[in-house]
């Protein structure tokens, strides 16, 4: 038995560990993750059988345009607009990501929340992962025209695996591979997986299975509508959601463990297991990580442009923050076992008494 403080200072828990290795962390019997394994077979015969149609179907529903749904789903009340269909989904994650801060900034006053503080963490770095980190830096890499620019503009198409012929040393552009409308309108998965995965009653549990199939219609019916008012090929779409789902099963059970904390922090009495702010410092972190992708990708354009060479000089620089970025992820128990966490913040806490 060894004895753990509480991270907001509760009465200390004991924490009991189980027989393993001489360090005293248990063995963890390996399992295939047959649930990640199928999910990416699905995202790759998708992605397969989309390519040799992307242009054709697009160029179908472009034709076939309904006005009033391509603009309900493409509009946004954030715009100056009317609200659109994607509003309470940027709605609810903007009421996630203040549950989480407030799960940390006040504890004691939001004790409620403290046995959801893993899951409004996953939900909340899982949102910066794919929608914003991986959406804006491989928009401005890829370079991808949209639909509306080639079928009525003339412009150059390209596949959804081909860079496309557009460079930020022409200005700014919003490019169309991959669609952020798509990556949001999915993100509310999380809140499925949560339900499904970490819920203490079977109506939880078949409740985020519902969500999940509405999440799922709803992504379908925001890509249509993106693909008919001419913002976003198929292909775009497709992709944005097969990353999207990857990372956010990847994510819950083994980058964050998600149902282990669950589990551990109820067992705990509610008292969250990770070092304080965990998710932010893996944010902070993995923005390094992407920031340092794009960059380089920046410099390998400016290169087969022959324009912006000074961009190609700072790979290094972009190198070494993608280096610090991952080594301190790997340093902060991303992706690693989750007792090799719990045994981190022992550690981490013994220090500090």
């Amino acid at each position: 038995m060894s004895q753990r403080r509480g991270v907001d200072g509760e009465k200390p828990q004991m924490v009991t560990l189980q027989p393993g290795n001489a360090d005293g962390v248990p063995k963890v019997a390996a399992r295939v993750p047959w649930g990640l394994i199928a999910l990416v077979t699905l995202s790759c015969v998708a992605m397969v059988i989309i390519t040799p149609v992307d242009y054709a179907w697009t160029q179908w529903l472009v034709l076939h345009n309904n006005g009033i749904f391509s603009n309900i789903i493409g509009r946004t009340m954030f715009e100056r607009k009317l609200p659109g269909a994607g509003d309470i989904v940027i709605i609810a994650q903007a009421v996630i990501v203040v549950l989480f801060l407030l799960s940390w900034a006040r504890p004691h006053a939001f004790k409620w929340l403290r046995a959801w503080r893993p899951r409004l963490g996953f939900m909340f770095f899982n949102g910066l992962v794919t929608e914003v980190y991986f959406i804006h830096s491989v928009k401005w890499i890829w370079g991808r025209f949209r639909p509306a620019a080639v079928l009525s503009g003339g412009r150059q198409f390209t596949k959804w695996f081909e860079l496309g012929p557009q460079f930020i040393g022409d200005g700014i552009f919003h490019g169309s591979f991959p669609s952020g409308h798509a990556s949001v309108a999915f993100s509310l998965m999380t809140l499925a997986y949560v339900l499904a995965g970490t819920g203490a009653t079977r109506a939880q549990r078949c409740l985020g299975w519902m969500l999940g199939a509405l999440v799922l219609a709803n992504s379908v019916a925001v890509s249509v509508g993106r693909a008919m008012y001419g913002a976003h090929w198929l292909s775009d779409c497709v992709a944005s959601v097969a990353f999207g789902w990857v990372t956010l099963h990847l994510l819950f059970f083994s980058g964050l463990r998600v149902p282990e904390r669950c589990r551990l922090a109820d067992s705990a009495g509610n008292s969250e297991p990770s070092p304080a702010w965990w998710e932010m410092l893996l944010a902070f972190n993995a923005f390094c990580v992407a920031l340092g992708f794009w960059g380089c990708g920046i410099g390998l354009r400016a290169l087969e442009f022959g324009r912006c060479i000074w961009l190609a000089f700072l790979i290094p620089l972009w190198l070494a923050l993608m280096a610090f970025g991952a080594m301190r992820l790997r340093r902060l128990g991303l992706f690693a076992p989750f007792v090799e966490q719990s045994a981190v913040h022992r550690e981490d806490v013994s220090h500090e008494q």
